[in-house]
């Protein structure tokens, strides 16, 4: 009952967010799998990443509980219309709070790949963050404009005072560790970010089937712990079919350029 009422404020408004979804000891079990990772990225110091840090991960059976929770997986599917596919790999994320700034002064984080400008993703993807620690209201947080996902955007940057203008609903992410965040990429939002307080998320990227970011040296460093890819059920095996490619029978063919799966069936 609960994911129906939010399935409709995400039709609704573009994002939305669940508290508490995942319990404490899922969430306990994941920080534990991977606190060597989080400390480092904490402690992390690069002139490129001053405010924003993120790190590819292993994977692991306490990472694949939350990535493909077939709750959330079929809420995203239904949204999208679509058979769902894998577009990333599972990125930790950690912001590091800083003065606030507005569209009269600066338009983005300098030496940062996070904007805390108003902005819009790809209208054919679908994020879907998971709080590792506490998010407040007033911290940094992530913040979108209800019901933009709407309108046809473009990718331009959008300034505070057009939003103000617009008497549209700001809303921000927030919530307690284990509660998640669903957006879709045409929905208008921006990091804002606040001085002493810091964000702690997972971070997964679904699409329709376009824009799938394969990347060998990610696939490299996911399985370098070993885990099985083929041991998943056929949904969640299908579903990062994208980024993981599953071995074809007959291998592939070369045809202009592209690799195609192999049509010749013969021996």
């Amino acid at each position: 009952e609960i994911l129906n009422k939010k399935f409709l404020e995400l039709i609704e408004n573009g994002s939305v967010t669940i508290n508490s979804f995942f319990s404490e000891e899922l969430i306990s079990n994941f920080k534990n799998d991977y606190k060597n990772k989080i400390l480092y990225l904490k402690n992390k110091n690069s002139a490129k990443n001053e405010y924003f840090k993120n790190k590819s991960l292993t994977i692991k059976d306490s990472l694949i509980k939350l990535w493909l929770d077939e709750r959330i997986i079929e809420l995203i599917e239904h949204y999208m219309g679509k058979k769902l596919y894998a577009r990333n790999y599972p990125t930790l994320n950690y912001s590091v709070g800083k003065q606030e700034t507005s569209s009269r002064l600066i338009h983005k984080i300098k030496n940062s790949n996070v904007t805390d400008v108003w902005h819009v993703d790809h209208s054919t993807l679908i994020s879907f963050h998971i709080f590792l620690e506490d998010v407040e209201r007033d911290g940094t947080c992530m913040e979108y404009v209800k019901g933009t996902n709407k309108f046809l955007n473009s990718n331009f940057s959008i300034s505070d005072e057009i939003i103000q203008k617009s008497n549209l609903s700001v809303a921000q992410c927030y919530g307690k560790k284990g509660s998640i965040n669903i957006h879709c990429g045409n929905v208008v939002h921006r990091m804002r970010p606040k001085p002493n307080s810091n964000r702690l998320m997972l971070t997964f990227g679904f699409s329709a089937g376009s824009n799938l970011m394969l990347d060998v040296n990610n696939i490299a460093r996911c399985l370098s712990s070993n885990f099985d890819i083929d041991s998943l059920n056929k949904k969640s095996r299908d579903l990062l079919q994208g980024i993981f490619p599953k071995k074809m029978s007959k291998g592939y063919d070369l045809k202009k350029d592209k690799f195609n799966p192999t049509s010749f069936k013969g021996i």
